[in-house]
């Protein structure tokens, strides 16, 4: 269900590791995951159904594109259930800054399009 993949040697100052979530038979997959304040920004790429997306203690939304999860000042939860398939760039912190076109300090808290923040 949950994978990790490591990083290519020149990527590893700035990617921490790649992941991946699917279900490990054709049974659809329940997904519920807390998300902790930790500085780091997450790349998703969503090929399966939307999600939702909570900030704990705050507003709901659901998730139905591929988006950059950046730096997130309050946990959040996930919930995806059916067809989950899920994956993702895991950034170092401050990793992410070289790849974008200027300033992330917009994208706290967000899930914008990759390339709305990345070009």
């Amino acid at each position: 269900m949950y994978a990790l993949r490591p990083v290519a040697p020149a990527l590893r100052p700035f990617i921490e590791h790649y992941w991946f979530v699917s279900p490990d038979a054709s049974a659809p997959l329940d997904l519920r995951v807390d998300v902790f304040v930790d500085a780091r920004a997450d790349l998703v790429f969503n090929f399966g159904a939307p999600y939702t997306r909570t900030v704990l203690g705050g507003a709901s939304r659901r998730v139905r594109r591929s988006n950059l999860d950046a730096q997130r000042l309050r946990p959040l939860r996930i919930v995806q259930r059916g067809d989950v398939r899920l994956c993702g760039v895991r950034f170092h912190l401050g990793g992410l800054a070289p790849f974008a076109r200027g300033s992330l300090h917009a994208f706290t808290d967000t899930t914008a399009p990759p390339a709305t923040a990345l070009g």
